[in-house]
């Protein structure tokens, strides 16, 4: 599967559209921008002033920019940087609004809301911090946060944190994704049934010959504890059965296997569809087909991918429903909050008219 970008430069308080679409190229080419005339009606009850800190996933860090790019009524455009390619994105939100006051509201909202992972989100959600905050990043935890959008749903290790403040997440979905796994394009195996992947992930399987490859062992990466992508591997692939891998195979950020891979011919690894297909593609990896589909935005948004994953908005059921944080969330599921979940890229959890 391969990516073209299309990238139209748009108001925030308008659509911010991002387009992927199969090409021969997933390096993607320069973008080029147009501005959108049509405005949209700003976010009930929110403003610059009021809006809640806001945490997620990496692969979410999109969605939650363009969401304070709407709020603060800032220019900005989806951009592909290139010659970035091994950032945590290679896409990027970049403000072009020349107006100071948006351009440093803007700065303060992103700022005091980078992403820092699924895991930690969900603790900054009952501000706690968690072991694994890097010391050269910005920690919000002094500004805890009033919602997160995560990739998965919370983890046991989670739930017991929560239960330990007596507290209860609210989990509702806002998008869908899809749980992939990927191969170096040297690899001629370009499709696999679940129970091969389990067969590979348990050391059932350790040769490509004996699912139709090249006579080389098979290099199974994988991910750390409460990533989220091992927990979809846990949740979606697994189902019970104990991973067998190595320990120099274990992988820590969502760069690393993109990275892995693309120097790798006899490797495999997992992250989700919008990660690796939208923010941080490589023209050396391929999606695998599972059970004989490929993930694309047509088999995701009809389901028809096996391990097609929901993306979820989180609050505390605690959470006062007149608070900005469940103003925003509300939003969010609304008409025009799934319109911007479209135009970040994702499938939408609903499929508007």
């Amino acid at each position: 599967m391969k990516l073209r970008i299309i990238v139209f430069a748009a108001i925030a308080i308008s659509a911010i559209t991002f387009f992927s679409a199969c090409s021969s190229n997933r390096s993607a080419s320069s973008a080029t921008s147009s501005k959108l005339s049509a405005v949209l009606p700003p976010i009930p009850g929110i403003t610059a002033e009021n809006y809640p800190v806001v945490d997620g996933s990496t692969s979410n860090r999109h969605l939650i920019e363009l969401l304070a790019c709407r709020v603060v009524g800032l220019k900005g455009e989806l951009k592909r940087s290139l010659g970035s390619h091994w950032a945590e994105s290679s896409v990027v939100v970049v403000p072009i609004d020349t107006d100071p006051a948006k351009t440093e509201a803007y700065n303060k909202a992103t700022f005091a809301r980078r992403t820092r992972g699924t895991h930690d989100a969900y603790l900054n959600l009952l501000n706690e911090t968690a072991a694994s905050v890097r010391v050269f990043e910005f920690n919000p935890l002094n500004h805890p946060a009033g919602l997160i959008v995560v990739a998965r749903a919370p983890s046991d290790d989670e739930l017991a944190e929560a239960k330990k403040k007596g507290e209860t997440y609210d989990v509702r979905p806002v998008a869908l994704d899809a749980f992939i796994f990927i191969v170096n394009t040297a690899n001629p195996v370009k499709s696999l049934t679940l129970n091969q992947v389990r067969d590979i992930y348990t050391a059932r399987t350790n040769n490509w010959k004996a699912i139709g490859g090249t006579d080389k062992e098979i290099l199974a990466f994988i991910r750390e504890r409460n990533s989220g992508s091992q927990e979809l591997m846990e949740k979606l692939v697994m189902k019970g059965e104990t991973i067998t891998a190595k320990e120099d195979r274990m992988l820590i950020t969502m760069t690393a296997p993109v990275e892995r891979v693309s120097k790798t011919t006899n490797a495999i690894a997992y992250s989700v569809f919008y990660y690796e297909e939208i923010m941080s593609p490589s023209p050396n990896n391929e999606l695998v087909a599972i059970n004989g589909v490929m993930p694309t935005r047509e088999t995701i948004a009809n389901r028809k991918y096996p391990l097609t994953a929901e993306v979820y908005v989180v609050t505390l059921k605690s959470l006062n429903p007149n608070s900005p944080a469940a103003k925003l969330r509300d939003w969010l599921l609304s008409d025009d909050g799934q319109r911007l979940v479209t135009e970040s890229g994702y499938v939408p959890f609903r499929q508007l008219k």
